[in-house]
């Protein structure tokens, strides 16, 4: 039997990088720690660290045991009453069409960009180690 589905929507200011998708489960990276996100969760707000979002869709081969979608995201909040998932985030990227040189362009943007928040811009480039080890690709220099 399959998992009840529910809407998904991933937002950030500029566009809707994902409107509204009927997923099965969406994992979450929340400030403390991985949280997953079924249809009945219970309500609740929480606010996300830098990381990767994982969206199990229902059109998904229940047997595969890959991801429909997978999006980094520097931070951001979700809300969930139990029906539905939004994720507000700053930006996010698509890992399955992310360009080639976005991790070096990244890594760039955090040496260059001068940052208020200290804590933010480390917080940021151990995401994109994670993403780095992740997608198993020789670390930026």
């Amino acid at each position: 039997m399959s998992a009840p589905v529910f809407r998904f929507r991933l937002l950030s200011p500029s566009r809707a990088i994902l409107e509204s998708a009927d997923a099965r489960l969406v994992i979450v990276p929340g400030l403390e720690g991985d949280f997953g996100v079924m249809k009945g969760h219970v309500p609740c707000l929480s606010l996300l660290r830098a990381g990767l979002i994982v969206v199990y869709t229902a059109d998904q081969d229940q047997r595969s045991n890959q991801a429909a979608r997978r999006f980094f995201t520097p931070g951001g909040s979700a809300e969930t009453d139990g029906e539905a998932l939004t994720i507000y985030v700053e930006d996010s990227v698509d890992i399955d069409a992310m360009p080639e040189n976005y991790l070096a362009r990244a890594y760039a943007a955090l040496e260059d960009h001068s940052w208020d928040e200290r804590a933010r811009r480390v917080w940021v480039r151990s995401a994109l180690d994670g993403l780095q080890k992740t997608l198993d690709v020789p670390p930026y220099k």
